[in-house]
């Protein structure tokens, strides 16, 4: 098994429904349960020192990693709604379909639970070790370093000669869904990554609310 695969380092859209509860707020948006916990009775611990977003099946979604998946939906939104209105304060704009930072975050969310998901499944099948988000910025910094030493060998490196990290978490996410492929089974593997996204438990924190209102 490759090293980069056993050393970590795609998406959907938004209907909200709420389902009033005494604690909590569930959403359900394409078949992903969104769960939102109030403050009070909700404690998440915080144990890799970084401001956590969300939690997907218990797995932290943390705030580089969530604005990172806002930058790379940012253009298709804006493109999607800017006919609309294309004015000061466009991201918290009330627009017929909705404000755009809500879409916005919707699909950063989708994206987000989508690659949890993926790593869940690569740990469960052995070939994934740390899935957090450090684990994958570490795997870009072992990988730029093993392109850098090839580099000053002579040998030859295909792509980049160093990644950025949205280019690391595409050619990462490419190489781990083709070994969960031959290890699950090709043919089962998009039923299972559907069907795991579906069931998946997202736990939005308070962060959540405070970057979409200051979001700009």
């Amino acid at each position: 098994m490759p090293d980069r695969l056993k050393h970590p380092g795609h998406f959907e859209r938004m209907t909200l429904t709420m389902i009033p509860g005494k604690k909590k707020a569930v959403f359900a948006t394409g078949g992903v349960i969104l769960v939102f916990a109030a403050l009070t009775g909700f404690l998440f611990f915080n144990t890799l020192g970084e401001n956590i977003v969300a939690a997907v099946n218990g797995q932290p979604v943390t705030e580089q990693e969530f604005l990172a998946a806002c930058d790379r939906n940012r253009g298709d939104v804006f493109s999607q709604l800017c006919g609309e209105y294309n004015g000061d304060g466009f991201w918290l704009a009330k627009l017929a379909g909705g404000r755009p930072v809500d879409i916005l975050f919707q699909r950063a969310l989708d994206e987000c639970t989508q690659q949890k998901v993926i790593l869940i499944l690569a740990r469960q099948n052995g070939l994934a070790d740390d899935i957090t988000y450090k684990g994958l910025l570490n795997g870009m910094k072992r990988e730029n370093q093993n392109r850098k030493e090839k580099l000053a060998r002579g040998e030859p490196v295909y792509g980049p000669q160093q990644f950025s990290m949205d280019e690391y978490l595409g050619w990462y996410f490419l190489n781990l869904e083709a070994e969960l492929k031959q290890t699950v089974g090709e043919a089962n593997y998009d039923a299972l990554l559907r069907q795991s996204i579906s069931r998946a438990s997202i736990e939005l924190r308070p962060l959540y609310d405070t970057l979409k209102e200051d979001y700009k």
